[in-house]
């Protein structure tokens, strides 16, 4: 399932941890390319399992960096 990610919310845990975006994106799984977009809105939905892995980098819960839910075509 893929969720709606609230790109304002996820900057500013990055910034308030003081977290590099390349690292991050190492430490989730997910090419670095992929967490810019998400940061700059051209990607506004992630893999659920890549919102859980965000958030727990964060030290948050997923449902804090979300939108809304978005349901697949799959």
């Amino acid at each position: 399932m893929y969720l709606a990610i609230d790109k304002r919310k996820i900057r500013q845990r990055l910034d308030l941890l003081e977290l590099k975006h390349w690292w991050v994106a190492e430490m989730i799984g997910v090419n670095p390319s992929t967490l810019k977009r998400w940061l700059n809105g051209r990607i506004n939905a992630a893999r659920d399992e890549n919102v859980e892995r965000l958030a727990q980098m964060l030290g948050t819960s997923s449902e804090e960096i979300l939108t809304k839910r978005i349901k697949t075509l799959n």
